[in-house]
């Protein structure tokens, strides 16, 4: 009998031992997938770190206050010149609508082997620290010299140039393609294709990185005039019907007897497609065209005329066209008809309503050879003719039967006004180099095989059509509107405004920018979303604060506002809502709670949980259940059962904080499930099962021992 009690006894020991590893093996796991936060405890009260919480970066937010990056770059000949002062009120407002600028004229101390190398190193510079993106040349190639590439496209083609070399060909685009050197066989012919360089490769890569125009001043007074315009437009331009209507000519190219198909080459197909595919509803039209007897034009046009264009462009118009033939000193059809000319240009009488005007034809922007061809002309009228002018400096080319009006000038200007008005480019820089992008990734090149950038007079085309004028100007598709001040009230340091623009007509207005800088010298540029939402996150540390609101169409608004000091912590109601009220292992818990903030507003609200008096815990985000509401949830995912504290630590914007905690009411339990105790009862019950095994075995194998040793003895 006393054998038999050892055994019960460490049958009993054994259930007892492995029930109760079980359960620290339970209690253990529950400990370990707990991912925990150190933090020290005091008897009746917690003391936490509040720092390991993460919050918006206030360190990230003023790095973005005090070093925003370079947009535009202005290159300007160095001293004795006193364009950069000329140009500087230019780069101030620049930078005052969001759009920072600088003004670079040490070009000279970048490599190259020449001028042009130096300016080109000079922005590459720049677009490597900053991504700039829009470049304006301040002088005329006199002044900042162009790039003349290997371009023998009139010879290939059995023509010639009317002026400049028939071998190198003048081109802005070297200063925005800054891949590679554009001398990749070191021969001094620049932009060589892949037939001529001497390595088998093209020497241009021709995706821009940068949006390039020129003012191509020689003068100090010349240049003065091209500044004021420009500021003019953008800051306080002549509001009117001219704001909202475009001008659109076309004249014969090729009368049909000169065609193959007997058609002729009509360029009123070019405006009419342009006009009822492109233009905007809400913008008045003048059609202006000559056709053959084989194209019936649509929409409504009149008759051109040298008059009518030219009292046209008189009056006022935001952009404007023309497609045709063309050289330096006019604007021609086939038959040789003039319908612009430099002398018209020269007395241009749309004073403070200058134009975008898109020439596509040849040779009318030749600023490389002299001033007296058109683009240069209408540019440099003090208060009118042309806020900015795309056109040729040399032969342009077209194709015959162009039925999709793809090809080479027709699918260049088509792409123009498509990114314009369809893809909303509507700052002419970007218009003109998304534009040839868009031709350089279209069909025309996918569906001919033999159609290609080794073909002189593709590429002839994309290098030619250059931007005289501000690449940046936002150009005018409506009479603009004027914004509300949106910063009214009291203002807050570090805090968090989401505003919509308004207009003084309480419309909606949207592509806005809100530029703001301070006293202290931060400044920070904010843009709206597709609702016209701005939000924005002042640095800490009162300050007055000086606005710029600006964008397509809006008359810029200007204004300033002062931070208040803010050292009131958010207020948190000290009895948030849980439920369920008695959480189960399988109940998600719920907790809400009332907090405000009337000064610079709630950042964050954690929900701080623990299961051992808050040695370690973990955190989880209320999230604000609307914007007009102060009501804050905060959703647990299933818990393990134990014991649990809870606390609530709500932070502002301007570093205020506040902890609530009551030990005795901010705690809950979730007891084990019924399937827990049945886990430990049927633990007993199978070590039971297996101690009585273990008992009858350890007899009966004694009972055998005793019986083989009895046969031994025999």
């Amino acid at each position: 009998m006393l054998s038999l009690y050892k055994i019960k006894r460490v049958k009993y020991v054994i259930v007892i031992v492995v029930n109760f590893s079980l359960i620290l093996v339970l209690g253990f796991n529950n400990i370990l997938n707990f991912n925990s936060i150190p933090s020290p405890n005091l008897a009746n009260d917690i003391d936490i770190d509040l720092s390991l919480l993460p919050r918006e970066n206030q360190i990230q937010n003023l790095q973005m206050w005090t070093n925003p990056q370079i947009e535009m770059l202005i290159v300007a000949p160095p001293p004795p010149s006193n364009f950069s002062s000329i140009l500087q009120p230019l780069a101030n407002w620049k930078t005052k609508k969001g759009v920072k600028t600088v003004i670079a004229t040490n070009y000279s101390a970048y490599e190259g082997d020449d001028t042009q190398e130096k300016i080109r190193n000079m922005i590459k510079s720049y677009y490597n620290s900053d991504k700039i993106q829009w470049v304006l040349l301040a002088g005329d190639t006199d002044v900042i010299p162009i790039r003349y590439v290997y371009n023998p496209d009139a010879l290939l083609a059995g023509e010639s140039e009317d002026v400049g070399d028939p071998y190198l060909k003048p081109t802005d685009y070297y200063y925005a393609e800054l891949d590679g050197t554009w001398d990749d066989d070191g021969d001094d012919k620049y932009g060589e294709s892949v037939l001529y360089n001497e390595n088998g490769i093209d020497e241009i890569e021709w995706y821009p990185e940068v949006y390039v125009g020129r003012f191509p001043a020689s003068n100090d007074e010349e240049l003065g005039n091209m500044v004021n315009k420009t500021l003019k437009y953008e800051t306080n331009p002549t509001v009117g019907e001219w704001m909202n209507s475009i001008l659109l000519a076309g004249v014969i190219s090729n009368y049909p007897h000169e065609t193959k198909s007997k058609i002729g080459e009509d360029e009123a197909r070019l405006t009419s497609y342009i006009l009822s595919n492109y233009v905007s509803n809400t913008m008045d039209y003048t059609h202006l065209i000559q056709t053959t007897s084989t194209y019936e034009p649509n929409p409504s046009f009149s008759n051109i005329s040298h008059a009518s264009f030219v009292n046209n462009i008189n009056t006022g118009y935001s952009v404007g066209m023309f497609a045709g033939h063309g050289a330096p000193e006019k604007m021609t059809d086939r038959a040789g008809s003039s319908y612009y000319t430099t002398s018209d240009a020269n007395g241009a009488a749309n004073s403070y309503m200058p134009t975008l005007f898109y020439s596509s034809t040849c040779d009318t922007n030749t600023y490389d050879v002299g001033d007296g061809n058109i683009g240069e002309t209408l540019i440099k009228q003090k208060d009118g003719g042309a806020i900015g002018y795309v056109g040729g400096l040399r032969v342009t080319w077209y194709f015959e039967e162009d039925d999709n009006l793809e090809m080479l000038n027709r699918g260049n200007c088509k792409l123009f006004w498509r990114e314009f008005f369809i893809n909303e480019s509507y700052q002419q820089g970007k218009a003109l180099f998304d534009s040839k992008i868009a031709y350089l990734d279209s069909e025309w090149f996918s569906r001919w095989s033999n159609i290609n950038m080794s073909l002189e007079w593709e590429r002839k085309n994309v290098l030619t059509y250059s931007l005289l004028g501000d690449p940046e100007v936002d150009i005018y598709t409506a009479k603009p509107k004027t914004p509300q001040n949106p910063f009214s009230g009291n203002i807050y340091e570090g805090q968090s405004i989401s505003m919509r623009i308004k207009s003084t007509g309480d419309e909606v207005l949207t592509d806005v920018k809100v530029h703001l800088t301070n006293n202290s010298g931060k400044y920070r540029t904010f843009h709206s979303d597709e609702s016209g939402t701005i939000n924005i996150l002042l640095p800490l540390d009162p300050d007055t604060y000086y606005f710029t609101i600006s964008g397509h169409n809006i008359l810029p608004l200007e204004g300033a506002f002062q931070t208040k000091p803010d050292m009131t912590a958010p207020i948190i109601s000290d009895n948030p809502l849980m439920e369920p009220l008695s959480p189960t292992v399988s109940d998600n818990i719920c907790f809400s709670i009332n907090a405000s903030d009337s000064e610079s507003g709630i950042e964050n609200i954690f929900l701080l949980i623990s299961n051992d008096k808050f040695n370690t815990y973990e955190y989880s985000t209320f999230t604000q259940s609307s914007s007009s509401s102060s009501v804050h949830t905060c959703t647990l995912n299933k818990l393990d059962f134990m014991d649990y504290d809870y606390a609530i630590v709500g932070f502002d914007y301007a570093n205020n904080s506040v902890l609530i905690y009551n030990s005795e009411a901010f705690c809950f339990q979730i007891t084990p499930p019924v399937s827990f105790y049945i886990l430990i009862v049927a633990n007993f019950s199978i070590f039971g099962i297996l101690g009585f095994g273990v008992v009858v075995f350890v007899k009966t194998w004694q009972a055998h021992s005793k019986k083989y040793k009895r046969l031994e003895e025999i």
